[in-house]
C-alpha cells in the first residue's frame, strides 16, 4: 500500500501529462537528484514498486509501457520495514538467544547470540565515550574472526559509518582509503598494526583530522603489548559501562535509513578503488530481498532440532561477506565459522568438524572442492544449498562439484555488486538451470543494452547489463564523475556483459572491459577458462587479450598444469570446439594465477606484465 505522500506524488506526476512512461521518466529523473534520494529512499521504494505493478498490469493487457525488453522481478515485492540496520539484524535474536552465533575455525572461541548482542552495546558504548559523534567513519581492518561482527554492528549501533578495508592491503593503500573516507578510528589486529599506524602518521603529518586506533591483541589467543596510544579491544568490549539506552543513540541523532551505515570500497579494476554510498535502507532492503519466500536460504532455528550452519570462508571485508554471509547469518539466526583467510588444510577441518549447511563461495574454492581428494561426500552430507557468486562459473564445473554432494543440494548462481548491496540477480530454489544467475530481485528491474548505441536489446542478444532498484548505492564518494557514468537515469550500469533467455533468467559472459576483439568479434575470456578446465590436465587457467598486428588483439591462455600437458594438446582441444576467431594464439604455463579475494581473475595483472615484457 503507497503512503498517502506517495500517492501525492503519483497523482501529481501523473497530471502533468497523460502519458504514463513521462510520467515514470520524470520519475527516474528525480532518482538522479542526490538530495532528493536521501530525503525521499522511502517514497521512492514505493514509487518504483509501483512503477513495477503498472508495468506488469500494462504488459499483461498488451499495452507496451515503456519496453518490454525491461525484465521486471518475477517475485512478489517484500515488505520494507523502518528500521536500521542493526535494528533490524537484532531484531528476532532472542529467540535463539542461546545459540552459537559465530565461532572461530581455528581455537573454537565463540559467541552466542546473547553475548554477542551484549558486547555490541558495550562497544558502541565505549566508541561514544571516546569522543566519536555519530555520522563519522570507522574503518575495520581486520580478516574473519569471531570479533568482526562486534566491531561492525557496534560502530552501527553508536551511529557511525563502517568503512570496511582489506586486511592484506599495504600501508599505502590504507592511506588512500583513510583519507578518501575520511576515517577518524579503526579497528585493526597486531599483524597490521604497522601499517595502520604508518597510514595514520602520514595522514596526521599531512595536516588530517586524528585517527584513533584500536587493536584486537589476541587474535591469536594470547595478548600481546599495544603502543603507547593505542586501545585495546578487548577492554572496550569487557568495560563495566552503562549500555542503558544505547539502543535509542541513532533516533536520537536523527540517524535514518538515508544515513549511510557501510562505506565499502569497489575493488578498483579501472583507477584507485571509490568508496561505495549504501545506506541502511539499501542494506535492509537488499536483506529482504534475499530473504523473499522463493529465494530464502537460511532456515531460522527451531529448538534444538536445526541451525544452519555457514562457514564464513569469504572476507567480511568483501560486500558478499559482509552482507550476504555475516548479516544474514545473525539475521536469521544461523551459525556462522569464521576462518581469517582460505588455507587448504583448516578449511578441510571446518568441513570435517562443522557439518555445514550453507555454504557461499567463489569459483576458485568451488574448484577446490572439486579436485581435492580430502574433500569427501562424507563431509558434505548435510549441505542443504551451495551458492556461488563474485564471478561466473560453468555448468560442466557445478556439475563436477556436485558428484560430492548429496542428492538434495541445491546449487544456485547469483549475481550481485558492491554498488548493489550487492545481490540484484537471484534464482528460484527450485531453479534447476546451471548456468543461470536467475532474475531481477524482488522491487528491481533488469535490461540489457548495446554497448556502442544504448539501444535496449531483447532476449539471447548479448549487452551490457544494467539495474534498476532501491538497493543501487547512493552513488560513489567524492567522485560525481564517475557517479554521474555508472548511474544514469536511474539505472546503474554494471560494465558486465550478458543476456536474458525467453524465460527471463539472465546469464553473464564476462566483462565489458575484458572482452577481446578479435577482428571486430568478441570473445569472453571466461568462455574459454570455462573449456579450458574441461581439460583433465588443467588444474586452473585465466585467459587475456594481447595485441596481434592482423587480428587487432588474440586470446592468450596462463594454464596451471594438474599434469603434464603440451601446448599443442590444448589447442587441439580447443579447436574443434570453438569458432576460428576464438582459437588460442598461445599459451603460458605458470604456477599462480592472480586473483582478488573474492576469487575474481585479475587478467588485468596478467595483461600488463605481458604489455610490459614484450616492449622490451
Amino acid at each position: 500500500m503507497l503512503s498517502r505522500k506517495a500517492l501525492h506524488v503519483v497523482s501529481s506526476l501523473c497530471k502533468t501529462s497523460p502519458d504514463v512512461a513521462r510520467n515514470l521518466s520524470t520519475l527516474s529523473k528525480l532518482t538522479l537528484n542526490k538530495n532528493f534520494r536521501l530525503r525521499n529512499a522511502k517514497l521512492l521504494a514505493s514509487l518504483q514498486k509501483l512503477n513495477h505493478t503498472l508495468e506488469n498490469d500494462l504488459n499483461t493487457t498488451g499495452v507496451r509501457y515503456s519496453s518490454s525488453k525491461i525484465v521486471s522481478s518475477p517475485y512478489a515485492d517484500v515488505p520494507i520495514p523502518d528500521s536500521l540496520l542493526h535494528e533490524f539484524v537484532w531484531e528476532n535474536h532472542e529467540k535463539w538467544a542461546n545459540k552459537i552465533a559465530i565461532q572461530c575455525g581455528l581455537t573454537g572461541r565463540s559467541y552466542t547470540f546473547s553475548k554477542l548482542r551484549e558486547l555490541c552495546k558495550k562497544f558502541a558504548a565505549a566508541l561514544l565515550k571516546s569522543g566519536l559523534k555519530p555520522g563519522q567513519v570507522v574503518a575495520l581492518i581486520l580478516p574473519n574472526t569471531p570479533d568482526y561482527p562486534i566491531a561492525a554492528l557496534g560502530a552501527i549501533e553508536a551511529g557511525l559509518t563502517v568503512s570496511t578495508v582489506n586486511p592484506a592491503y599495504t600501508q599505502e593503500e590504507i592511506t588512500h582509503q583513510f583519507r578518501n573516507s575520511k576515517t577518524v578510528c579503526a579497528v585493526t589486529y597486531n599483524d597490521k598494526l604497522e601499517a595502520v599506524m604508518g597510514a595514520k602518521a602520514k595522514l596526521e603529518a599531512d595536516g588530517g583530522s586524528p585517527i584513533s586506533v584500536i587493536s584486537i591483541n589476541d587474535f591469536a589467543g594470547t595478548s600481546q603489548p599495544l603502543p603507547s596510544g593505542v586501545w585495546s579491544f578487548r577492554e572496550m568490549v569487557e568495560n563495566n559501562l552503562d549500555t542503558t539506552g544505547i539502543e535509542s543513540v541513532c533516533r536520537k541523532h536523527n540517524i535514518t535509513q538515508q544515513n549511510l551505515v557501510a562505506l565499502p570500497y569497489s575493488s578498483g579494476t579501472t583507477g584507485l578503488p571509490k568508496g561505495v554510498c549504501l545506506t541502511h535502507f539499501n542494506l535492509v532492503v537488499n536483506l529482504q530481498q534475499m530473504a523473499a519466500k522463493e529465494t530464502e536460504h537460511i532456515l531460522e532455528p527451531e529448538g534444538d532440532l536445526h541451525q544452519d550452519v555457514l562457514p564464513a570462508i569469504l572476507p567480511f571485508f568483501h560486500i558478499y561477506g559482509f552482507v550476504i554471509i555475516m548479516m544474514s547469518s545473525l539475521r536469521h539466526g544461523g551459525k556462522l565459522v569464521t576462518l581469517p583467510r582460505f588455507e587448504p588444510n583448516s578449511f578441510i577441518n571446518v568441513l570435517e568438524t562443522q557439518k555445514s549447511t550453507i555454504m557461499y563461495i567463489v569459483p576458485p574454492i568451488m574448484l577446490f572442492m572439486t579436485v581435492h581428494p580430502a574433500v569427501t561426500k562424507t563431509q558434505l552430507e548435510r549441505m542443504r544449498f551451495l551458492a556461488s557468486g563474485a564471478a561466473p562459473i560453468g555448468a560442466s564445473d557445478v556439475t563436477k562439484t556436485f558428484l560430492k554432494m548429496p542428492e538434495t543440494c541445491i546449487f544456485t548462481q547469483a549475481y550481485g555488486l558492491t554498488e548493489t548491496s550487492p545481490v540484484c540477480l537471484l534464482p528460484r530454489n527450485t531453479n534447476k538451470n546451471l548456468s543461470t544467475v536467475g532474475a531481477p530481485t524482488s522491487i528491481t528491474k533488469a535490461k540489457i543494452i548495446d554497448t556502442s548505441t544504448g539501444k535496449i536489446l531483447g532476449p539471447n542478444e548479448h549487452g551490457e547489463l544494467c539495474i534498476y532498484g532501491p538497493q543501487v548505492m547512493q552513488g560513489y564518494l567524492n567522485n560525481p564523475k564517475a557517479t554521474e557514468e555508472t548511474i544514469r537515469d536511474g539505472w546503474l550500469h554494471t560494465g558486465d556483459i550478458g543476456y536474458y533467455d525467453d524465460e527471463g533468467l539472465f546469464y553473464i559472459v564476462d566483462r565489458l572491459k575484458e572482452l577481446i576483439k578479435v577482428k571486430g568479434f568478441q570473445v569472453a575470456p571466461a568462455e574459454l577458462e570455462e573449456l579450458l578446465r574441461t581439460h583433465p590436465k588443467v588444474s586452473d587457467v585465466a585467459v587475456i587479450g594481447v595485441p596481434d598486428a592482423r587480428s587487432g588483439e588474440v586470446p592468450l591462455a596462463y594454464v596451471i598444469r594438474k599434469e603434464d600437458v603440451t601446448e599443442d594438446e590444448l589447442k587441439n582441444y580447443i579447436s574443434d570446439r570453438v569458432a576460428p576467431f576464438k582459437q588460442l594464439a598461445g599459451i603460458v604455463f605458470t604456477e599462480t594465477i592472480p586473483k582478488s579475494p573474492s576469487g575474481k581473475i585479475l587478467r588485468r595483472f596478467l595483461k600488463d606484465a605481458y604489455l610490459k615484457e614484450h616492449k622490451k
